[in-house]
């Protein structure tokens, strides 16, 4: 009986020791590894012994339940053309910067988008300084608005215009040489027309005014004409102005800085000849008086202040192109004559003669006028008047 009990035991021990006292271990083959990644961590076997190990390199798990290639949320420095590399699930995938950033320098997700501007400022010469992104980066120094167009102004809520303030575009003058034009305003352009400051007269840009004026009295070009712009449209007169025409989206016109026809600065020269500042194109360029007045004349000295002649000291008195050429002798003029008529509303007697001086045509007795009774144009006639 005791023979017995002792072989029971000896062998419920053999069993006992063959169990392996972990109950979750199954026996695999070394190195061999179970689809059950979870948090980083999946099962190997070591020893016979499936073990639950550490993805590699803290990488994450993928969506095949195996240990990734790197781990969530890590990024790397290969961003380009706004995308860079990010890890998900495991996987590294090409993802946007966000709100569209542009990439640094460093090959990272910047805080803005190329060419995005902020806090424009208007300078003393109204043309808008802005904080530009550049690299991904905010500028430090603000730099002028980028515009294709030139110069701008920043609007009323701190961006970029799409104009100058102050400046004019598709101006036309009216038969009095008063421009109208469409006006920046804050950075804006206007939706109607109105008067140039001042009632100036339009000024054609350089390049159209080269071609609109440039072609002769018989049609074709002038050589000055044949090297601008417009040249192919310069073949005909009507072809040039329909080119440089603001309504047919040719040159533009700008608001100019004087009136047409208005002339300062006038100077003579030794044969008492007069040259002046003259407004012509909405611009201020010194030319011969007789561009304007059709004959040769002096200077004379006038008050241009919109109060009259009497509110002007005699330094305040302007220089202009006058209405003849001073000379010691008397000028035949008779009655419309359109070279003088300018000069006088009621010209007293058909035929006279007069005394220019001072650049001014002198009909008071005190300079010497006299009637002519016929013809003083000739000079039989014009000694007969002088006789008189």
């Amino acid at each position: 009986m005791k023979k017995y009990i002792l072989i029971v035991l000896a062998a419920a021990t053999v069993l006992l020791a063959g169990c392996d006292s972990n109950s979750d271990s199954s026996e695999c083959t070394n190195d061999e590894i179970k689809a059950d990644c979870a948090d980083g961590k999946y099962s190997k076997c070591v020893d016979g012994k499936w073990t639950e190990t550490a993805c590699e390199n803290n990488a994450s798990c993928n969506e095949e339940n195996k240990c990734g290639e790197c781990s969530d949320g890590d990024e790397k420095a290969d961003c380009k053309d706004g995308k860079y590399s990010k890890c998900v699930n495991g996987r590294w995938e090409e993802t946007e910067c966000a709100d569209n950033s542009s990439c640094t320098k460093d090959g990272t997700c910047g805080k803005c988008q190329d060419g995005a501007v902020k806090d424009c400022e208007n300078d003393k010469n109204n043309v808008g300084m802005v904080t530009i992104c550049q690299d991904g980066q905010w500028s430090e120094k603000k730099v002028e608005c980028p515009s294709e167009s030139g110069k701008v102004s920043c609007t009323a809520d701190k961006q970029c215009g799409e104009c100058l303030t102050g400046d004019s575009s598709k101006c036309t003058n009216d038969a009095e040489n008063t421009g109208s034009a469409i006006m920046c305003k804050d950075g804006k352009w206007g939706t109607k027309s109105e008067f140039c400051p001042s009632q100036f007269s339009c000024a054609m840009t350089d390049a159209c005014y080269q071609c609109y004026f440039k072609c002769d009295s018989n049609n074709t070009c002038s050589e000055d004409c044949k090297e601008s712009t417009c040249k192919d449209a310069c073949k005909k007169n009507e072809a040039c102005k329909k080119e440089c025409d603001t309504n047919n989206g040719g040159c533009d016109s700008k608001c100019g800085a004087c009136v047409n026809g208005n002339n300062i600065n006038c100077t003579e020269d030794a044969s008492k000849l007069g040259s002046a500042d003259i407004c012509f194109n909405g611009t201020f360029s010194k030319k011969s008086c007789k561009s304007i007045k059709r004959i040769d004349v002096s200077c004379m000295s006038i008050c241009l202040k919109a109060e009259g002649p009497d509110s002007c000291s005699e330094e305040e008195y302007d220089s202009v192109c006058g209405e003849c050429q001073n000379q010691d002798d008397l000028i035949c003029v008779k009655e419309h004559d359109e070279r003088y008529s300018a000069s006088y509303e009621n010209f007293p007697y058909p035929y006279q003669v007069v005394k220019c001086e001072e650049g001014k045509l002198w009909l008071d007795g005190d300079k010497g006028y006299r009637a002519c009774a016929s013809d003083c144009s000739a000079k039989e006639g014009y000694d007969a008047c002088l006789q008189n």
